[in-house]
């Protein structure tokens, strides 16, 4: 490890194949110790997925072999060697040995099987195989020997292996003698109406008949004597083809040569006298030819075809075929590459990522950017397959590189924890008793718990899809990408809520956990254990004739505090669960005594509900009730206070031993939330107006209409507002 000489090493950290040295100002190495190879982590301004400083203080390897990096100025660093499942190559302006332009359009092996890609904008690249040189063709316009244009199109190996390079200023042809494209004109011996520039494409079949395709038509070209035959659309019909723009050709194993145009494809056979087109037309007709045709693959048994419809797949004995789309699991029905592997498996770029396609399962994988492929979006004729059996697809992005072989799913579960739990809106603290026996206990009059579960997945969290439910609750089990789910207004009982989740291959593995939840009864539907010789109806009726005195002995005064609030029913409001105005009436009683004062009143209006009610329907009404009573309930979360709804749109609340921190303090909240949940864009809107006034300004008796006063006050200067919000929102909503 010779390099490391003269660098200050900082930190050291090992796992079980590799070791990893931080330095002071070169950035990371790491030591693999299979090959005594050492590679070298450093920070590139060009590359947004490079070290972020290469000042290197900490190395950490956690249990799952990711890669911990704490740094000088750069923050933590995250290595995660399973984190792409491809190799991305890309045009980076600090390295020599990238490619000169992200938009890839070709890649060809030459006769050493050294690789070649072609990019629009950046010439050719080449990558020696037996050494780590990289040398760059690029075109110079007043040189004969460069290439026409850097702008490629296309690359192309004749029988002889001769290899051509297509530009959008003509066609080049390697000269391996000079190591330099020399530039090349047709050599037909009769001029034919075909510029250089509208060249597409030359191509040598299998009985090394050369045809040239243009913008103009289609030449079949005789190397021996010049001459030429030129198909084109107003020829006679024996040469007549679909349309002049030729785009590309494909010999199949039958001898028949596959013509795509920009209107149509043509099937030709000069030997058999041959020539049928395909018009365009409306997709599902008796032939897959009709489509657009961006990739031909044929295996023995059939013709596969990528086209901007979908896959088809061509069944040679019967000329039967089948067509794949979105439907069948693709991810896009635009197919520009077709590529076989040695497992038989058919790999798809798309203007959505690359898929996967299996013959014998039938399936379809489906692969995007967070599994490293250059982009979603493809180029058409980007694909090749090299000798050694890996993979090539270009994209706008760059191109992407892997022996299929080592694309496997991953099979190991993620661990998955719950990371918060809510009640009523507010998280609860992890360390309260009530979880230590792996209970979440919910008292009745909180309306709404919940739960945020975490699967442990660093590289790929968007990945990720949980599955739960509320047994006892819920009728059958909900899948979701997001990792909280809530709950409101379910009944008292006893539940059991369960998770679990897929890893970043959607596989679904053994992590689910649980938690026991209790929802508490109103204390008017609580069993009460009788003491003594009293029954229940004995107690009932002794109580319902007031008669406390003979129950005090054979109650505690706990129990007693019980029976008595058998009749808070009576007190409640049905829809919100708060108090109605009979218990508002009860508690303002209460508070009226000496030590509940100051005592404090908010009086809350929501606005406009008569237009959610007309136009979306009592349901959103009664749904924009309950939002405003959670909202209420968020505002008086950690203070002693009773909220009311007083009928209809209003609601009160009144707070004992009320000062002035606790009215500002709640008419923040209530600002706040107003602000939040009045956008008519938000996903839970509700607009409300509301008035405060406190007795230590104002006899007991004037709370209500001093409060409501102000209320009306703040709702008449906001009036024209709230009703036009309220407005937008209905119109979005409505069906």
């Amino acid at each position: 490890m010779n390099e490391l000489d003269g660098h200050s090493v900082t930190c050291i950290a090992e796992s079980e194949d590799s070791i990893w040295f931080g330095t002071t100002s070169e950035g990371l190495f790491l030591h693999k110790k299979e090959n005594d190879a050492l590679v070298n982590f450093a920070l590139d301004k060009y590359n947004s997925e490079s070290l972020r400083s290469n000042y290197v203080r900490n190395i950490f390897i956690d249990e799952n072999n990711i890669v911990w990096i704490g740094t000088f100025t750069g923050g933590v660093n995250i290595y995660d060697p399973n984190k792409y499942r491809f190799n991305h190559y890309k045009c980076l302006p600090s390295s020599e040995r990238s490619i000169l332009s992200d938009t890839v359009r070709c890649f060809i092996e030459d006769s050493d099987g050294n690789l070649l890609v072609g990019a629009e904008g950046g010439g050719v690249t080449k990558y020696f195989r037996s050494s780590d040189k990289v040398q760059h063709y690029v075109s110079e316009k007043n040189n004969p020997n460069t290439i026409n244009s850097n702008m490629i199109r296309d690359m192309y190996k004749d029988n002889t292996g001769k290899l051509w390079v297509f530009t959008f200023s003509g066609i080049s042809y390697y000269d391996e003698d000079k190591d330099c494209f020399r530039r090349y004109t047709l050599p037909c011996k009769v001029d034919v109406p075909i510029e250089n520039h509208e060249l597409r494409f030359i191509y040598e079949d299998s009985s090394k008949r050369v045809w040239i395709g243009s913008d103009q038509g289609l030449i079949l070209y005789n190397t021996e004597d010049g001459s030429y035959e030129y198909y084109h659309s107003n020829a006679d019909s024996k040469r007549m083809i679909a349309s002049n723009k030729s785009r590309f050709i494909f010999e199949l194993r039958s001898g028949d040569i596959l013509l795509v145009t920009l209107s149509g494809n043509s099937i030709i056979n000069p030997d058999k006298d041959k020539l049928i087109n395909y018009r365009r037309v409306v997709s599902g007709d008796k032939t897959c030819y009709h489509s657009f045709i961006y990739c031909v693959h044929e295996t023995d048994r059939y013709i596969w075809l990528g086209t901007h419809e979908g896959l088809f797949k061509k069944v040679k004995s019967t000329g039967d075929y089948r067509r794949f789309t979105t439907k069948d699991g693709l991810p896009n029905d635009v197919i520009y590459g077709i590529l076989q592997d040695e497992d038989d498996n058919l790999w798809l770029s798309t203007n959505k990522g690359l898929s996967r396609y299996s013959i014998h399962t039938d399936k379809f994988s489906n692969f995007d950017v967070s599994d490293g492929l250059q982009s979603v979006e493809f180029n058409n004729a980007s694909y090749y397959k090299a000798q050694d059996g890996s993979l090539f697809f270009g994209g706008v992005n760059g191109y992407n590189k892997f022996y299929p072989r080592d694309i496997v799913d991953d099979k190991e579960p993620v661990k998955l924890i719950f990371n918060k739990f809510y009640i009523a809106n507010k998280v609860v603290d992890r360390s309260y008793q009530k979880y230590l026996n792996n209970q979440l206990v919910v008292p009745y009059f909180s309306q709404q718990f919940g739960f945020e579960f975490l699967a442990i997945e660093y590289s790929h969290p968007e990945k990720i899809v949980y599955e739960y439910i509320l047994e006892g609750y819920d009728k059958r089990h909900k899948r979701t990408k997001t990792n909280t789910v809530f709950y409101d207004q379910v009944p008292p009982g006893e539940y059991v809520f369960r998770v679990r989740s897929t890893n970043r291959d959607g596989i679904w593995g053994d992590n689910e956990i649980s938690i026991k939840v209790r929802i508490e009864k109103p204390l008017w539907q609580q069993s009460l254990k009788p003491q003594g010789d009293f029954s229940i109806n004995e107690i009932l009726e002794k109580y319902l004739n007031e008669n406390f005195e003979d129950l005090e002995d054979a109650f505690s005064q706990e129990l007693l505090t019980y029976m008595k609030d058998l009749t808070d029913s009576a007190y409640q409001d049905a829809l919100t669960g708060v108090f109605n105005r009979a218990g508002y009436m009860k508690y303002f009683s209460l508070y009226s005594s000496s030590e509940f004062l100051p005592l404090g009143l908010f009086i809350i209006d929501v606005d406009n509900l008569k237009l959610i009610n007309d136009y979306l329907g009592h349901q959103r009404g009664d749904e924009a009730l309950k939002l405003v009573n959670r909202i209420l309930k968020n505002c008086i979360f950690d203070m002693e206070a009773q909220i009311a709804r007083m009928g209809g749109d209003e609601f009160a609340i009144l707070v004992p031993n009320c000062n002035k921190e606790k009215i500002e303090l709640i008419d923040l909240r209530l600002s706040n939330l107003r602000k939040e949940y009045g956008d008519e864009g938000s996903q839970e809107y509700v607009s409300f107006s509301y008035g405060y006034a406190c007795s230590n300004k104002c006899e007991i008796e004037e709370l209500y209409p001093v409060a409501d006063q102000e209320m009306y006050e703040f709702k008449s200067m906001r009036a024209i507002e709230t009703r036009q919000r309220t407005m937008a929102y209905v119109l979005r909503n409505r069906e």
